[in-house]
């Protein structure tokens, strides 16, 4: 295996491609870096799987797409099930928490489609 380096100041630092399309080493975004952290920390083996065939981070930037375009449909339905405080600071309060639950509810969905 040939490696290619760079000089970065007084060290060469190998040139690493950590998936087979180089398009998908961009980084992730909020979403999607809870997505990668969750899967590492529950499915370790199908984590590895992934990162060693190089579709580790295709199969990531996939999931964050899904889920950005779920997550504001889910915070819309859940928030049509609610009946909202009128305070304006309850009411902004309890908008975050139905965020957070629709966030972790698509970060489990998104894991275990990766599982």
């Amino acid at each position: 295996m040939k490696l290619n380096y760079t000089k970065q100041g007084r060290f060469l630092s190998p040139e690493i491609q950590i998936s087979n399309d180089p398009r998908d080493d961009r980084p992730l975004g909020d979403l999607g870096k809870k997505i990668f952290k969750r899967l590492k920390l529950e499915n370790k083996w199908n984590f590895t799987i992934l990162l060693v065939e190089g579709e580790l981070m295709g199969k990531m930037h996939q999931a964050e797409e899904t889920a950005n375009r779920r997550l504001p449909k889910l915070i819309e339905e859940m928030m049509s099930k609610e009946q909202l405080p009128e305070d304006l600071e309850l009411r902004e309060q309890r908008m975050q928490e139905i965020r957070t639950q629709a966030e972790e509810q698509i970060i489990r969905e998104m894991v275990q489609s990766l599982s």
